[in-house]
């Protein structure tokens, strides 16, 4: 009964506090929602700030016991962050807008539960960086290069298999067909997702943290290898069975099959890393 007393006194001012900072940052939830919807790259995002909640839910029994409601905190880090949103709305800087959010709800966390409370919940709080869409130029730089390397690669591969392949630039030709390694294709999809998942994964095994970056960053190299294959995979069916055979079902399955296969990918990596014992939360 004390510890239900304890919650609410805890989660009473939460709850005011976060209505009132979604109210202020309902231009920005807009935007980002219509981002998720539109971005092919972030539509994981609806995700993310699920996984979020739920981690800081499962450590609440620790949060009650070291919190200190409405001690001599500072609320310095919470104006930071409105500041930094007051700044983004002139500016029409979206991503800083969104990141405006964070800082402002750890301000927030900082004010009304103390330190230890933000500490604790850091990870939650930090986590939903990687639900935030990065500028459009940004990925467009990142694409384009990703491009290249994915038909470049998917040629020399296809030459092993005694297909006769030529790479100009993103185009990839065989005999009978030719092929655009679109901006969709070049796996920066597939590796945005997975390193968010990676991430997740990292924190709920057992490991040292040396070992935890291992795994989040062999994400990047699984992602991008598991894209190259698709391309060759859709382009072997195109040369046995016709281009149509390529482009509609298997075109459509292959993506959700080779993501499939990145994450087993993953999970053998991080056994070879030591890294499968889930930690008590």
């Amino acid at each position: 009964m004390e510890e239900i007393k304890s919650a609410d006194k805890l989660l009473l001012p939460f709850v005011l506090a976060a209505a009132g900072l979604i109210g202020v940052y309902s231009p920005a939830f807009y935007y980002l929602f219509d981002a998720w919807m539109l971005d092919p790259y972030y539509s994981h995002g609806f995700l993310v700030p699920v996984v979020s909640a739920y981690i800081a839910w499962q450590n609440k029994k620790t949060l009650i016991e070291i919190a200190r409601p409405r001690d001599t905190h500072t609320i310095s880090l919470f104006a930071t962050g409105i500041i930094l949103y007051m700044i983004s709305i002139f500016l029409d800087f979206r991503f800083m807008m969104y990141f405006s959010f964070l800082v402002s709800l750890a301000g927030f966390t900082l004010y009304l539960w103390g330190p230890e409370v933000l500490r604790e919940v850091r990870f939650p709080i930090a986590y939903m960086l990687l639900m935030i869409p990065l500028p459009f130029s940004v990925t467009s730089a990142i694409a384009f290069p990703l491009q290249l390397m994915s038909s470049k690669y998917s040629a020399l591969i296809l030459d092993l298999f005694r297909i006769s392949a030529l790479q100009d630039g993103v185009n990839l030709f065989i005999p009978g067909f030719s092929f655009i390694i679109e901006k969709g294709c070049s796996g920066l999809n597939s590796t945005v997702s997975l390193f968010t998942l990676s991430v997740l994964f990292a924190y709920m095994v057992e490991a040292p943290i040396r070992r935890k970056a291992f795994i989040v960053f062999s994400s990047v190299p699984i992602a991008l290898t598991a894209n190259i294959s698709r391309i060759v995979a859709v382009i072997l069916v195109a040369h046995f069975f016709g281009k149509e055979a390529a482009e509609s079902f298997f075109h459509t399955f292959s993506s959700v099959f080779l993501f499939a296969i990145s994450l087993l990918l993953l999970i053998l990596t991080a056994g070879l890393a030591g890294c499968l014992k889930i930690r008590k939360f």
